[in-house]
């Protein structure tokens, strides 16, 4: 989490959705199950300058300010965290922080229990709502006064609920288990043979079978979703740890440093050197 008071040990890395700020809610998530999977929920009555450029984290995010100030850049736009408005940024996406100090900031870290079909490709801003509104008042007070935990979590489920009540449902379309078993294959080995050969034969189908069930189930080919998931974990190693660009490389499946950046360039605008200088 990129919050203003992060010590700054903490923020290199984003792999852990928990911070020192916030109330952690992995277990209670757990417990209750549901269609989100909670982290954390914090609040800062008061932060400090909030400049971080390049936040990239396997976890959604929630944003809601009281007070104008802050903002998020994602591609040269910008979404403003105005107090009309909450801001959700869909996981793996790559945005900079940008806030002076003294402004309130409310977030929650969670997940979704299935993959989306087709996930959000940039941040998500939604009006203020009477009842995002109430829900908010109420999630704040119960951090102000160090609530029973469950109730804290239950709110913050209850305002995840409430945001995403009026979204088209195909946004929220999630993909079968089956899918969804192939797709965390992937994810937990992107340094393995991942070509349609050997995803048919993963999935029991032929390899023709095979590319026209997951262009209709993820709506994409299984050669670049295996492209960005790569992208994607070595933009996350390069952010969040001191390993060589080789290895990182090798880590996500190429033994060529060049192929490597040359596909990382074309996903990020910028090869992997630059990425982690910036």
């Amino acid at each position: 989490m990129s919050t203003p008071d992060q010590p700054p040990a903490a923020r290199s890395g984003y792999s852990d959705p928990r911070t020192p700020h916030g109330v952690a809610l992995t277990e209670l998530s757990r417990e209750a199950g549901g269609f989100f999977v909670l982290h954390e929920v914090g609040w800062l009555p008061r932060g400090l300058q909030w400049h971080f450029p390049r936040v990239f984290s396997p976890f959604w995010r929630l944003y809601h300010n009281p007070r104008p100030g802050w903002k998020v850049r994602h591609r040269d736009r910008l979404w403003p965290l105005d107090p009309d408005r909450l801001i959700l940024i869909p996981d793996g996406t790559v945005f900079d922080c940008e806030g002076e100090a003294g402004v309130p900031h409310l977030w929650i870290h969670f997940g979704m229990n299935s993959p989306l079909r087709h996930p959000p490709a940039q941040p998500l801003s939604l009006p203020l709502t009477p009842p995002l509104r109430a829900l908010i008042r109420q999630l704040v007070t119960r951090l102000r006064t160090a609530s029973d935990v469950r109730a804290t979590g239950h709110t913050a489920s209850a305002l995840l609920h409430e945001a995403v009540a009026n979204f088209n449902p195909s946004t929220l379309a999630t993909v079968p288990e089956k899918t969804a078993s192939l797709l965390a294959f992937i994810a937990k080995n992107p340094e393995a043979t991942l070509s349609n050969a050997a995803l048919a034969k993963y999935a029991g189908l032929s390899e023709g079978a095979f590319i026209r069930w997951f262009h209709a189930e993820v709506g994409t080919t299984p050669a670049v979703h295996v492209q960005q998931v790569r992208m994607k974990t070595a933009a996350h190693a390069l952010l969040t740890t001191n390993r060589s660009i080789e290895d990182i490389a090798s880590s996500v499946g190429f033994k060529n440093r060049h192929h490597f950046t040359r596909l990382f360039r074309q996903h990020f605008h910028l090869g992997p050197a630059a990425y982690r200088k910036k």
